[in-house]
């Protein structure tokens, strides 16, 4: 093995003489390197170690191409017979940038034997120094591709974008290698239109997938050209506009959020001056009314009543409108007292199955209590309470024609949960959440058709959450509705704390 090793030697150093390398390479300004089928580097020129001060003869080739496939020389010098010329490869260097290495090859008894290799970067011109600089500190992705799409030159800036950790590591390889397939596939279309028209894609928005985060980048590429005029390849340079992108999604959202307000807004205030007036022109008509002297005592008593039912309806309006404001300024005073619930659903019942019967309605009241008497002693606001049940049920009356409807709560370690079920017209699933925002029904026209603010649900809402609970609806059109909310139990000692 020893003698085989040693022939070799001689046969390397033989070449060497005899073609006067060394005194060739030691006049060229170019930087030159030889090596042998192993990849020891034999001899190299100066201009060679300005670009490698460290690399000494008999280290390996894998020290300059960071290649560490065993059978890269043998595929090289393959190559090198196959294109019957010089091969020429990219080599990563610091700072971002590529060499591009051309390899010959010698033979010794028409077998290869020896390998030249010359690089073509000439870096003592500081023009082209100071301009690869600027490339590789500007904050933007820039880089050069080659024809089929292979990096040529990065920068540390794109490595970061692509999660690499180094832009050396992205020369030679592809979109492909990072990017999903769906997105690298559009880089590389794009780019090939780019080679076959020669015209430049310039601003283009592109989205990319970067450290596992979507992100958006605005993009320019345009063709390369070598001294010959010849399409080489083409580059590109893309800065990252996700923040701007997110920025104008917002304000188109608020934007968005702001008119469909101001239009719910104009609605309630148009809505609201017909609640307002109709209420007020029964009580200023019945009271012109019984100011005339020829009425029975049981007109003036039925024109009494009237008067009555529209002044309740306007107390109403403006406690609505006062509890709306005093729960969006958090202003709104809870009283916390214990209570029996039994008794307080009870007696709602009482009160609802009274107003049905004033009207002529057909539908029916169930009341369901989860807890038995004796047990059902609950720490909360009563009157609060009661106003949320009222919005509730009476919603439930007003929207269904006949039926039943039902309301009571089931009891757990920690929550009450209320429910309120009616057989009405039901809300359809895209409606579900905005119907509990101010101003809001779940469609426009309930408001013509069955009256009413929209600001009882919002009222309910915010009431329930300041009692700590949360309100929710399950329902389907044309079926009924079931409206939940659920309230913690609470003890005294525990109120006291938190304030």
């Amino acid at each position: 093995m020893k003698e085989k090793i040693a022939h070799t030697n001689l046969v390397d150093s033989e070449i060497l003489d005899s073609y006067s390398i060394k005194d060739f390479l030691s006049v060229s300004s170019v930087a030159m390197f030889i090596f042998n089928e192993k990849g020891e580097i034999l001899v190299f020129n100066k201009p060679f170690k300005f670009f490698f001060p460290n690399i000494c003869t008999g280290d390996h080739l894998n020290k300059i191409t960071k290649n560490n496939d065993v059978l890269f020389i043998c595929r090289l010098i393959d190559k090198i017979e196959k294109i019957n010329g010089p091969s020429k490869e990219i080599i990563p260097y610091k700072n971002g940038l590529t060499l591009e290495c051309s390899v010959s090859l010698f033979k010794s008894n028409g077998k290869p034997t020896l390998l030249l290799g010359s690089l073509s970067f000439d870096f003592r011109c500081d023009e082209m120094f100071l301009v690869q600089q600027l490339v590789y500190t500007l904050p933007e992705n820039i880089y050069m591709k080659d024809l089929e799409g292979r990096f040529l030159m990065a920068n540390n800036f794109l490595a970061n974008t692509m999660g690499v950790k180094n832009s050396s590591l992205l020369i030679g390889k592809t979109d492909f290698d990072f990017y999903p397939r769906k997105y690298a596939q559009k880089y590389f279309e794009d780019e090939q239109r780019i080679i076959e028209t020669g015209i430049p894609l310039i601003n283009e928005h592109e989205k990319v997938i970067s450290n596992g985060r979507i992100r958006w980048f605005s993009t320019t590429k345009f063709p390369l050209f070598d001294k010959y005029g010849k399409l080489s390849g083409i580059m590109g340079i893309s800065r990252d506009i996700s923040l701007n992108i997110r920025e104008q999604r917002i304000l188109m959202k608020a934007r968005k959020e702001a008119e469909k307000a101001d239009k719910l807004k104009s609605a309630f205030l148009a809505n609201l001056s017909h609640e307002i007036r109709t209420p007020l022109n029964g009580i200023l008509g019945f009271t012109q009314f019984l100011k005339q002297k020829d009425h029975s005592l049981e007109k003036q008593h039925k024109y009494l009543d009237i008067i009555q039912a529209n002044g309740n309806q306007l107390l109403m309006l403006i406690n609505d409108i006062i509890d709306i404001s005093m729960i969006e300024c958090n202003q709104l005073r809870i009283k916390y007292k214990t209570f029996s619930l039994n008794k307080l659903l009870n007696q709602q019942k009482i009160n609802f199955e009274h107003q049905l019967k004033q009207s002529g309605s057909k539908l029916k009241i169930n009341c369901s209590p989860g807890l038995p008497n004796g047990d059902d002693g609950f720490y909360c606001d009563d009157l609060r309470l009661t106003q949320i049940l009222n919005n509730l049920v009476g919603n439930a009356i007003k929207f269904t024609q006949e039926g039943i409807i039902e309301f009571g709560y089931t009891a757990e370690k920690k929550n009450l949960t209320f429910f309120v079920s009616d057989t009405g017209i039901g809300i359809e699933a895209e409606q579900q959440k905005e119907i509990f925002e101010r101003f809001r029904q779940a469609d426009e026209s309930m408001t013509r058709n069955y009256g009413g603010t929209g600001l009882g649900l919002s009222i309910c809402r915010g009431l329930i959450q300041i009692l700590g609970g949360d309100i929710w609806v399950k329902s389907k059109p044309g079926e009924g509705s079931i409206f939940y909310f659920s309230l913690p139990v609470k003890n005294q000692a525990e109120i006291i704390l938190k304030k």
